[in-house]
């Protein structure tokens, strides 16, 4: 169909709007991702759903609509389609109100994304040079996450597709066609515990399970700050040799309330505070908790 009947609709409004139809008339078309505002976006959540918005902008000649592709098959296994639509401009006085062909997503493209004019019999005033209009869009969802960086393109090469200027030219050939992409980076490890140093509690010690007895955002194997000062100094040694000796019975039971003191490894059925303690205690003394990549919870931990 190619937008036939469009473009013969199209073809007969130039004496209506003024401008004499030239064939190399341009136009431009960008993917915009609706959360950043721009045609890049990082390190999506897999959970997330995100939004592609495609937009015509007129060129010189103006533009009565277009109906064009996206083209995610660079994509294909890291992105699935949750849905797309065009979306014409509403009322009959405004730039592109008709939705004139089906959109379809072929598993690879999304063809057929348009909105377009009918000047003519008076549906639409179509774009003036400079304009712009979001043709459609297209929702994605993230399946994977891999590293690397990922192009979706536009197009005009559907079977229906097609750019045209007010005179109902069509200009795709002289149209510029923008991408969008999708860019994974993965998150420094610094301590190569498996946990990005931006989630990990203690960054630079391997803690894979991130255990926080205290619960202020600085995991134990960084945390020898008991009495939340900010700083491991004299009166942490008062708490650690407060709790010297101290034997847990049982996980959740313990003596001279063992669950209190900040212990490497937790304390387990049969372990005690030790001088193996005593040992990350000293290593630890006169410094600050830490660091950790998470909130912290107290200024006990920066």
């Amino acid at each position: 169909m190619r937008l036939t009947v469009f473009a013969a609709a199209a073809g007969s409004v130039v004496a209506l709007v003024g401008f004499a139809g030239a064939a190399n008339a341009s136009a431009t078309i960008d993917l915009i991702w609706a959360d950043t505002g721009t045609n890049q976006i990082s390190n999506v959540n897999t959970s997330s759903a995100i939004t592609l918005q495609v937009i015509l902008t007129a060129g010189p000649n103006g533009s009565a609509g277009a109906a064009v592709s996206v083209d995610y098959s660079a994509a294909v296994g890291k992105l699935a389609v949750l849905g797309y639509a065009s979306t014409p401009s509403e009322g009959n006085d405004s730039p592109l109100p008709v939705h004139l062909v089906e959109t379809i997503d072929t598993g690879s493209r999304v063809e057929g994304i348009n909105s377009i004019a009918l000047i003519p019999v008076g549906l639409g005033t179509g774009l003036m040079v400079g304009q712009s209009h979001q043709l459609g869009t297209v929702t994605f969802h993230k399946s994977v996450l891999l590293n690397g960086i990922f192009e979706i393109r536009s197009d005009a090469n559907g079977a229906d597709d097609a750019v045209l200027d007010l005179a109902g030219n069509e200009i795709q050939v002289d149209t510029t066609f923008n991408s969008a992409f999708l860019v994974n980076v993965s998150e420094p490890d610094f301590d190569g515990d498996g946990v990005a140093d931006n989630l990990d509690n203690c960054s630079v010690r391997v803690n894979p399970d991130q255990v926080d007895t205290d619960a202020d955002d600085c995991g134990n194997v960084c945390d020898a700050d008991y009495n939340q000062s900010g700083i491991v100094d004299i009166g942490d040694f008062g708490a650690f040799t407060q709790m010297f000796g101290c034997y847990c019975l049982l996980c959740v039971e313990c003596i001279c309330e063992c669950e209190l003191y900040q212990h490497t490894p937790p304390i387990g059925p049969g372990e005690s505070v030790s001088i193996a303690d005593f040992g990350f205690f000293s290593q630890n003394f006169g410094g600050a908790p830490g660091p950790s990549g998470t909130t912290a919870g107290t200024t006990a931990c920066p």
